[in-house]
């Protein structure tokens, strides 16, 4: 016979979901994992520990390996990869057991935990609840609603007036993200705005509370903009205004031709030495760790988002000084060591 002794909830991050306590009066159990189209993904056999003692399963790590976000594209973009249900099966040859959970990739505190609740009151952003933003500037805000709700902006508008816009619906039970370009904002809204607040909406109850996002014209020159995925499985915005250094260099490979030394190949290497700038709260600094620890980061880069990866970047805080800190990150795609040439593209046009 099989007791669940422990189990993780119903809903769950993956990298606080709780252990599997097992018991079992057979010898060996059989554990089977199905996903939401009854695959087999996972089977292994765990032998039983002494009497008196309970198997431990660990799958959190596992199962956030699973999960994965894809970037936010669309004006309302839903996310299939970062959340998954999965039916966890245990058969000691006597007995069944199953369990069925639903992950979504991330992180907030150890569970047990509501995070039903915690989903169901909060965007799953760490951007602060008021924000100063930029024309060209990606900006998402993502949330899993349990019912079907509207996503709504009322914005401040340069005249004085208040508007109130529908940004599109977004499904329950689902990762959805919805686009917020702060230059895409000004033709959503019809004019010119001071300041927009986001939220959701189910009726007249809102579900989702308000983020504030303020316009400013003002891009200091040295400031990078990087999105990145976010330990609660959202899409956040960082634009650090700090000094930055470009890298280029080149790793080469010679030899001997004829009794000439040669150049046979060349591997071109492009990385960049960025200053955060000043931390200028304890929110911006939370976001600032946030993104080190991340797995999926994009910089701006010649107006396009490029995947980067960040060489063991290191944030010192010393309390009660202002603090800053230095990183390296290089792009993916090591073709971006080559500039852009200057040239004009050979369809434009000018009359």
């Amino acid at each position: 016979m099989i007791e669940i002794v422990q189990a993780p909830q119903t809903f769950n991050f993956s990298l606080s979901m709780p252990d599997y306590l097992i018991s079992s009066d057979q010898a060996s159990i059989d554990m089977r994992i199905f996903d939401d189209a009854e695959n087999v993904i996972i089977s292994e056999i765990y032998h039983m520990p002494p009497v008196g003692q309970n198997l431990m399963i660990k799958l959190s790590r596992l199962i956030d390996i699973m999960l994965a976000g894809s970037r936010p594209e669309d004006d309302i973009s839903v996310d299939d990869t970062i959340v998954k249900s999965f039916l966890v099966q245990f058969d000691d040859g006597d007995d069944i057991k199953n369990n069925t959970i639903t992950v979504i990739k991330g992180f907030v505190r150890r569970q047990p935990f509501d995070v039903n609740g915690f989903l169901r009151d909060n965007w799953l952003n760490l951007v602060p609840q008021v924000s100063e933003v930029t024309f060209h500037q990606p900006l998402y805000l993502t949330a899993y609603p349990f019912v079907d709700v509207m996503a709504m902006a009322k914005a401040r508008m340069k005249d004085g007036t208040d508007k109130t816009v529908e940004l599109g619906a977004m499904a329950a039970n689902k990762v959805q993200s919805v686009d917020l370009n702060p230059g895409r904002m000004i033709q959503v809204l019809g004019g010119d705005y001071e300041y927009f607040d986001v939220y959701t909406v189910q009726g007249s109850v809102i579900r989702n509370g308000y983020k504030r996002f303020y316009f400013s014209d003002r891009f200091v020159y040295n400031a990078d903009t990087f999105l990145y995925l976010n330990r609660l499985g959202g899409w956040d915005t960082l634009v650090l205004i700090g000094e930055r250094q470009d890298q280029n260099a080149g790793t080469i490979s010679t030899g001997l031709f004829d009794e000439f030394e040669k150049e046979f190949n060349q591997v071109p290497g492009y990385s960049v030495q960025k200053n955060s700038g000043f931390i200028r709260s304890e929110e911006h600094r939370r976001q600032c760790i946030d993104f080190l620890y991340s797995t999926q980061r994009y910089h701006v880069h010649e107006g396009a988002l490029r995947p980067i990866v960040l060489s063991n970047p290191e944030f010192n805080k010393v309390k009660g000084e202002l603090s800053g800190f230095n990183f390296t990150f290089r792009y993916s795609d090591q073709k971006v060591a080559y500039p852009e040439i200057g040239l004009s593209p050979y369809h434009l046009i000018i009359e």
